[in-house]
């Protein structure tokens, strides 16, 4: 597209930046990110692009938009995916005040440390406490998010 060609151009690349980058990160779709904005800066166009490195040209227009306004430290950052959460904000809240303010001995657990695995004990003694709205147990232990302790009971840790 013109518009992206004109702002590229206007911005630039610099060979030097992008070999760092192009080192410091190993992943490979970072890699590839910062191939596409390579080859656009030498002439090429995104359906050129898109052939040469196997990919969508909406893909390399994207890579090169997200190139745009933040350059080479922008295009390098993770992709982050937002992970849905299976309790309620206040639901949350109520779980990090308890785990904040309180010791798992207190909840009569053992050790002094909350632990994932003592999370997990906490909510099967007091389901109800924190998972009110419609989010049981039996849910948790289907989604993965927790599991059913083994029938010799839960493993020690120490």
């Amino acid at each position: 597209m013109g518009y992206s060609r004109k702002q590229f151009e206007a911005k630039g690349l610099e060979a030097v930046a992008w070999q760092k980058y192009y080192h410091r990160y190993q992943q490979t779709y970072i890699r590839l990110k910062l191939t596409c904005v390579k080859c656009y800066g030498e002439g090429n166009s995104p359906k050129q692009i898109a052939g040469l490195l196997s990919l969508s040209i909406l893909t390399v227009r994207r890579y090169i938009t997200q190139y745009l306004p933040t350059g080479l430290p922008g295009l390098c950052q993770p992709t982050q995916r937002p992970q849905p959460s299976l309790l309620t904000a206040e639901q949350g809240l109520a779980f990090k005040t308890v785990l904040l303010t309180s010791s798992p001995q207190d909840h009569g657990l053992e050790g002094c440390i909350w632990t994932a695995h003592r999370m997990k004990q906490s909510l099967h003694a007091a389901p109800e406490k924190y998972l009110s709205s419609g989010v049981s147990i039996g849910y948790l232990r289907f989604t993965g998010t927790i599991r059913p302790f083994p029938p010799e009971g839960p493993r020690r840790l120490c």
